[in-house]
């Protein structure tokens, strides 16, 4: 009996090392998903990472235009999600992101969040936009979101904004690699 007892508690510890957490599945896929992403950036440029809520919180309201869309029904068309409770799960997953500056190649600068939103709320939009491309980030400025991901990984939602326009961009994995299928909303100042 007792040698029972030892068994299951190896088997289960040893099951528990191997399987991974929706969380850390998450984290890969979005890894995997920005190092792609970032590749296309060849200047130095700076990024500021994306604030702690998921993406549709953030933006909901934020944007005039989202006011008359529904940002929510849209995504999950998008991803191909026609269930709401999955959806919310995919969200909440969405909020479990860390930031990993290794997606990024070596001259990128790193924005600190708060002190980007807390220089927004000192100076406007315009003028925090022209005063961090003014004093850090001469070759460039862009603004993500977390990644949202269909439940198996194949399609992702992402937000990126640079001075003067924001994007709410489809993507889709193909043989190993995403491509932009489509702007789901963009913006324009």
């Amino acid at each position: 009996m007792k040698s029972k007892i030892i068994f299951v508690i190896y088997f289960l510890a040893c099951v528990s090392c191997i399987s991974k957490t929706k969380e850390e599945i998450y984290q890969k896929n979005a890894d995997e998903f920005l190092s792609q992403f970032f590749l296309n950036f060849d200047t130095d440029y700076c990024v500021v990472p994306p604030h702690k809520t998921n993406l549709i919180d953030y933006k909901k309201g934020y944007i005039s235009q989202l006011d008359s869309l529904d940002l929510k029904k849209e995504i999950m068309s998008s991803l191909g999600i026609d269930d709401e409770n999955k959806m919310d799960n995919q969200l909440e997953l969405s909020e479990s992101f860390l930031f990993n500056n290794q997606v990024l190649n070596q001259n990128t600068k790193i924005i600190n969040r708060a002190a980007f939103d807390n220089s927004e709320k000192e100076l406007g939009y315009w003028d925090n936009m022209s005063h961090f491309l003014e004093t850090k980030c001469s070759q460039g400025l862009i603004i993500i979101s977390k990644p949202l991901f269909n439940q198996n990984y194949t399609k992702a939602i992402f937000y990126t904004e640079t001075i003067g326009g924001g994007s709410i961009i489809e993507f889709k994995l193909e043989n190993g690699k995403w491509k932009k299928i489509k702007s789901i909303l963009n913006w324009i100042s």
